[in-house]
C-alpha cells in the first residue's frame, strides 16, 4: 500500500473532511492495492509448454527429438549422433565408438572376430587386416591393428603410430595378464 496516501486519508477523516472526499480517497487506495495484487498474480503465472515439450530454462523443447536436450534438459548429442526417441543415436549402419559415429562396414554381432574367429569386414575398407569386432557397449564395428593387451580398468590402449585404439573384451586374449584386445576402429575407407 502507499503509506503517504493512507496517511492523507486518515488525516482527512480526523479533520472532519466531507464524506465524499474520504470515500474517494478510500476507493483510490483500494484500487491501488488491487492493481498491485493483479500485477503480482500476472508475474507468478508461468508459461506452460505445449504438445509434448518440456521446459528447459526459459524455453520449451521436445526431449524426444531435440539434439541439444535429448531425453533430458542439457543432454546434447555429439559425434554425429542425433536425438531419436529421447536417445542419442548414430545414423543407420554406424556405431558410436571413441566419441564419434563410425561406419560398420557391414559388421554385425554375429561376425565378431573375438567370438567366431577371424571375420573380415564385409564391405570394402582397403585395409588388409580389417576384421569385425564388438565394442564393450555391444556395438559392432570394423577395426584393424588387433593386439591382446593388459589394460587396467579405465585405462587406455597403446597407440599404433599416431592412431588411437579402443579396448574391447575378447575371448581370444587368454595370455598371462591379458585383459582384452586393443583395436583401431576404421572410420573411413583408406585411399
Amino acid at each position: 500500500m502507499h503509506n503517504d496516501h493512507f496517511d492523507q486519508i486518515l488525516t482527512e477523516i480526523a479533520s472532519g473532511a466531507p464524506r465524499r472526499t474520504v470515500l474517494g480517497g478510500l476507493a483510490g487506495l483500494l484500487a491501488a492495492g488491487l492493481g498491485a495484487g493483479a500485477e503480482a498474480r500476472r508475474k507468478k503465472k508461468k508459461k506452460k509448454c505445449k504438445g509434448g515439450t518440456t521446459k528447459c530454462g526459459k524455453q520449451c523443447f521436445n526431449l524426444q527429438s531435440d539434439n541439444l536436450n535429448c531425453g533430458a534438459c542439457g543432454n546434447a548429442c555429439s559425434g554425429g549422433q542425433s536425438c531419436s526417441g529421447g536417445a542419442c543415436t548414430c545414423p543407420a549402419g554406424q556405431t558410436f565408438l571413441a566419441g564419434a559415429c563410425i561406419p560398420r562396414f557391414g559388421c554385425t554381432l554375429d561376425l565378431d572376430t573375438c567370438t567366431f574367429g577371424k571375420k573380415a569386414c564385409p564391405e570394402f575398407t582397403n585395409e588388409s587386416d580389417a576384421r569385425c569386432y564388438v565394442s564393450s557397449d555391444g556395438e559392432p564395428f570394423c577395426g584393424t591393428n588387433f593386439t591382446c593387451d593388459a589394460v587396467a580398468p579405465g585405462g587406455t590402449c597403446p597407440t599404433v603410430g599416431s592412431e588411437a585404439r579402443t579396448f574391447i573384451p575378447c575371448s581370444l586374449c587368454v595370455g598371462t595378464g591379458e585383459t582384452g584386445a586393443c583395436v583401431r576402429p576404421i572410420s573411413r575407407v583408406r585411399a
